[in-house]
């Protein structure tokens, strides 16, 4: 039986003083591949940065694995953010560190104080993400794709159980778009609960998940 992860109860979205989606109640569940659609300023990032704890609830609420976000504490946001990953469009890597180091960097920052202990999930996602042999490079010195599939592992290292994807493929080719997508589906075959924002109808079709479109200041599934 899944495991339910996130309520979205009565929720209102906001862009600064600008209400744009109301009434929103959903749920998602463990394992489950959720596509958030609908045109540029429709609500769609703002419902993923609202889940993140990103940006205030003023109507309504969410609740994640029981919890409430708009009644969570501001000092208690970081362990809140600890529950999801977040992978973003312009894939948001320290480019001054390498990217063994960008993952270490998040695992010493979330309280991982043994470095034989880091240095094993790093190599253990790296290799499950076939990243690896890369683990010495600069993001400068990678691909587009290659640049996401480490901002993936980075959202992934701390094994969060919800990912959440802001036009994640934006940036990325046909081929590097497919590659990352697949490496979605096989996390959301291991129980994770995935939320990707996108325009890109193709994978879509190529990766079927539960859509949900952002029109006219509503949220319909379909």
């Amino acid at each position: 039986m899944k495991q339910n992860l996130v309520e979205v109860k009565n929720l209102s979205l906001f862009q600064g003083e600008t209400l744009v989606a109301s009434g929103i109640d959903l749920n998602f569940n463990a394992g489950e591949l959720v596509y958030l659609v609908g045109k540029v300023g429709s609500g769609k990032s703002t419902l993923i940065q609202t889940l993140y704890g990103e940006l205030p609830i003023r109507v309504g609420d969410i609740l994640v694995d029981g919890e409430s976000v708009a009644q969570c504490p501001a000092k208690e946001l970081p362990m809140h953010k600890r529950k999801m990953g977040i992978l973003f469009q312009d894939f948001h890597l320290l480019r001054d560190r390498t990217v063994y180091d960008n993952l270490d960097f998040v695992l010493a920052a979330i309280g991982w104080t043994d470095k034989i202990e880091r240095k094993e999930r790093i190599e253990a996602v790296l290799e499950q993400f076939t990243l690896l042999h890369k683990a010495h490079l600069f993001p400068n010195q990678l691909s587009g794709g290659e640049q996401q599939r480490v901002a993936l592992a980075r959202a992934v290292i701390n094994d969060a159980p919800i990912i959440l994807a802001d036009e994640p493929t934006v940036h990325l080719d046909s081929a590097s778009s497919k590659s990352l997508m697949s490496l979605i589906s096989k996390l959301c075959a291991s129980g994770k609960l995935v939320i990707v924002s996108t325009h890109n109808h193709q994978i879509l079709s190529e990766f079927p998940g539960r859509v949900i479109l952002f029109e006219e200041g509503k949220v319909v599934e379909y």
